[in-house]
């Protein structure tokens, strides 16, 4: 959530548990978040003026009642305290390989340290891979991880230590050592983990690996000193960036990073990110640190086939033919309709059911899909639609399972979303035909591919409100009939 009121603002991430603790904003300016005893996945804290911290209430008027207001705190403008050894005096470590941290607000770590929280213990880190030239220039090995989406955007974070400064997750690439088995790591393996640390992302569960970083290129090099930052002070000159290349397999974080990332911080890492987004390689070039910019117009060079291969991908991944459901085939097709309202007994008839769709290229597009729907007989047309590329909204009338009813059973609309993702299954380029809807029952990620011959449906449909995590997942296979 990133808005902000006249008086306060109360948001959070819906779905956690909260209790009875919340931040209250009392700036035109401010934006917070709602949280309990833990720091929250994602939080915009921007341009605070004032803020306050009750476990009580807000009078009615929108304003903190004082009588209230017994133990909690009241905050202006800050950053996290350091100690000359460059240890942050609110969670007790350095940062990765540093003797300093960098400045910059960190209201977060300032609430819970206020609030009571426990600092975490000093972590100890690996050394870092490095190069060291003929002359002793010493360059630190650094892992850049460029996740794209079904419109080839980049994903991108703004740092938490430097305001407007946008970047993709990267870090240094750990040496051998006592605590991995003095096994040095590899330069994409080091990508993987900065994913996860910085953005809370997962191998084959939010991304898949479209490239990996070559161990025996040369990267892309830039200087960090004169910046009197740590590295600097470790005898670094620089780092030596290389690229690996992720696409985004997870359809509810395609157009917004938001709902798949974490940011608060993995493997006890401190957070990297204020907030993520995706944006077109030339926008995040414009918006480097001048620096980096060598290093991303590499990144482009790399990205520029990879883009191009997926429009192809997404043009040959044919769904063409009459298919119909094979239950013998299927699984938890019962389970996914109950979930979405229907009795036992009534999922188990509508499970068993005849399911014949015919599926065909538009004309004068092969990213949209023309499909038709027939009843049991497999000749009476029961639906029609066009599943087009980006958002847009399909009408029905009365009751739907998979929609919910129509209001008075009227002609009602559903908000849709198709594209094309990464799917790992499928036989067909690795890519799936995604649909999400947001329906009166809940939200749906649709996700079609081709499997040994088969179409695959793989619905993963999450009740009620944005946040809830009960996910029921059901799969049908189809068969081809036109053979």
């Amino acid at each position: 959530t990133d808005v902000s009121c006249d008086k306060f603002l109360m948001c959070g991430r819906l779905g956690n548990t909260f209790g009875n603790s919340t931040l209250v904003g009392l700036s035109k300016s401010f934006v917070g978040v709602v949280f309990a005893r833990t720091i929250p996945q994602q939080v915009i804290c921007s341009h605070y003026t004032s803020i306050a911290f009750t476990p009580q209430r807000i009078s009615s008027e929108g304003t903190l009642d004082q009588t209230e207001h017994k133990r909690g705190i009241t905050m202006f403008k800050s950053r996290p305290v350091t100690s000359h050894d460059g240890r942050n005096e609110l969670f007790g470590r350095k940062r990765r390989n540093s003797s300093v941290t960098s400045g910059g607000e960190n209201p977060v770590a300032s609430l819970v340290a206020a609030a009571g929280e426990p600092r975490k213990r000093q972590k100890q880190f690996p050394p870092s891979r490095c190069k060291v030239d003929e002359d002793g220039t010493k360059w630190r090995l650094c892992a850049g991880a460029a996740v794209l989406n079904s419109e080839n955007h980049v994903l991108i974070g703004e740092r938490v230590h430097v305001r407007d400064s946008w970047q993709t997750p990267q870090g240094g690439v750990d040496d051998a050592w006592e605590k991995n088995d003095n096994k040095a790591e590899t330069i994409t393996k080091a990508a993987h983990r900065e994913l996860y640390e910085e953005v809370g992302l997962k191998m084959n569960e939010h991304v898949v690996l479209e490239k990996a970083a070559d161990e025996n290129e040369s990267g892309c090099r830039y200087e960090t000193t004169g910046t009197d930052d740590w590295m600097s002070k470790l005898g670094y000159a620089g780092q030596k960036l290389h690229w690996s290349v992720y696409r985004c397999m997870q359809g509810h974080g395609d157009e917004d990073p938001y709902p798949m990332c974490d940011l608060s911080g993995k493997n006890g890492e401190e957070a990297e990110f204020l907030r993520v987004k995706w944006a077109p390689i030339d926008e995040v070039l414009e918006n480097i640190w001048p620096k980096k910019r060598p290093a991303y117009e590499n990144l482009r060079k790399i990205l520029n086939p990879i883009m191009k291969e997926w429009e192809i991908r997404c043009k040959q991944l044919d769904l063409s033919g009459t298919w119909s459901r094979d239950a013998s085939l299927s699984s938890h097709v019962v389970l996914g309709l109950v979930a979405r309202g229907l009795q036992k007994d009534q999922a188990k008839v509508k499970a068993e059911q005849p399911y014949i769709q015919h599926w065909s290229r538009e004309d004068n597009d092969t990213t949209v899909w023309k499909v038709t729907t027939f009843e049991a007989d497999g000749k009476t047309i029961r639906r029609k639609i066009d599943y087009k590329m980006g958002n847009w909204k399909e009408s029905y009338e009365g009751k739907s399972s998979i929609f919910g009813r129509s209001v008075d059973d009227a002609k009602s609309s559903v908000k849709r979303r198709t594209m094309f993702l990464a799917e790992p299954d499928a036989d067909q380029g690795e890519i799936a035909h995604v649909t999400l809807s947001q329906t009166s029952l809940g939200r749906e990620e649709s996700r079609r591919y081709i499997k040994e011959g088969r179409m695959v449906l793989r619905r993963t449909f999450l009740p009620g409100f944005v946040g809830t995590n009960n996910a029921t997942v059901s799969t049908e296979v189809f068969v081809r009939l036109d053979k």
